[in-house]
């Protein structure tokens, strides 16, 4: 039986460390990825359903979205633009994004529940993830921040 000599085995013991080293980094940029990916996805998809429900409310019907993510054309449709009615509107689409799962994935639970991506708190404390909804000059904005340094801001005119 041959035995392995001291350096031989330090070569095997440092080739094993350099093979998990770069397994840990693709995995982490693999996931750094999958979470940027998704959360743009999500920005989009918030950003065609709020417009999707104001085109919804202008024509009367409700022929272009899934039923799960029209929203109460009753309660939407008749807001008027005052602070009041504002934080309504924004609230009714935070709970529709709420109840259909739009989770950030930068974010962890213990139980592995979805913590929502939409939010409702200031502009300037936005976290990875997490998009805000605001109402700005009549217009819908939609901001989306994917990383430290980079986010996303869609507006959606209303009439």
């Amino acid at each position: 039986m041959n035995k392995l000599s001291l350096s031989e085995l330090i070569n095997i013991i440092i080739i094993f460390i350099l093979l998990l080293l770069v397994i840990f980094i693709t995995f982490y940029k693999y996931d750094s990825n999958r979470k940027i990916k998704y959360t743009i996805e999500n920005h989009y998809k918030i950003h065609d359903i709020i417009k999707k429900n104001i085109e919804n409310c202008d024509s009367g019907k409700k022929n272009n979205l899934e039923e799960i993510f029209v929203v109460n054309l009753d309660d939407f449709c008749n807001i008027n633009y005052t602070n009041k009615d504002i934080l309504k509107l924004i609230s009714v689409f935070n709970n529709l994004f709420e109840n259909i799962n739009i989770c950030n994935l930068y974010k962890s639970n213990v139980k592995n529940k979805c913590i929502s991506a939409v939010i409702n708190k200031d502009i300037k404390n936005i976290s990875n993830g997490e998009t805000i909804i605001s109402l700005v000059d009549n217009r819908f904005q939609i901001k989306t921040q994917i990383s430290s340094s980079k986010n996303i801001t869609n507006i959606i005119n209303l009439k």
